[in-house]
């Protein structure tokens, strides 16, 4: 695939990225461009099979227990845990995304004591995912650098 010489002389020259190019080989230069980095973290919805191992076996049981609770002490932690239970049997996981609804309703059950703090970090944690891509990818799309394009820019 051809490539725009003019931004990878600029990319080397300017190494916006801060990959270090400067003083490298023609081939060092093209491994470090194709080389896949995290550029950010994306939030998946927590699945039930991955709650399960994010959480203790106590917090389980006690959202398990006020969800089926004949009379309910907290209508709030009573609804939040139907909710919760509700959202993992029948679309099979709950949204972790800062203000989605399904973080609204984690960050709710920490506010009712269904869950601390501790809990909800560990579901996020469990559900966040690293969104990897090269810089070749980032400035040029799917492509490879290769010495012979970065040798080409040098000229």
């Amino acid at each position: 695939m051809q490539i725009d010489v003019s931004l990878l002389r600029a990319e080397i020259a300017n190494d916006p990225a801060g990959l270090g190019l400067a003083g490298m080989s023609d081939a060092d230069i093209a491994e470090a461009m194709n080389a896949e980095r995290e550029i950010g973290k994306r939030h998946d919805p927590i699945t039930a099979e991955r709650a399960l191992d994010a959480l203790s076996r106590e917090t389980v049981q006690g959202i398990v227990d006020e969800a089926t609770a004949e009379s309910p002490q907290d209508p709030e932690s009573h609804r939040d845990a139907v909710v919760y239970e509700e959202r993992m049997l029948l679309e099979g996981s709950v949204d972790t995304e800062p203000g989605s609804p399904g973080r609204v309703l984690l960050d709710s059950m920490v506010d009712t004591g269904l869950l601390v703090r501790d809990d909800l970090d560990a579901l996020v944690a469990a559900a966040t995912v690293p969104i990897m891509q090269s810089r070749a990818m980032a400035v040029y799309g799917p492509v490879t650098i290769t010495a012979a394009h970065v040798a080409e820019a040098r000229k």
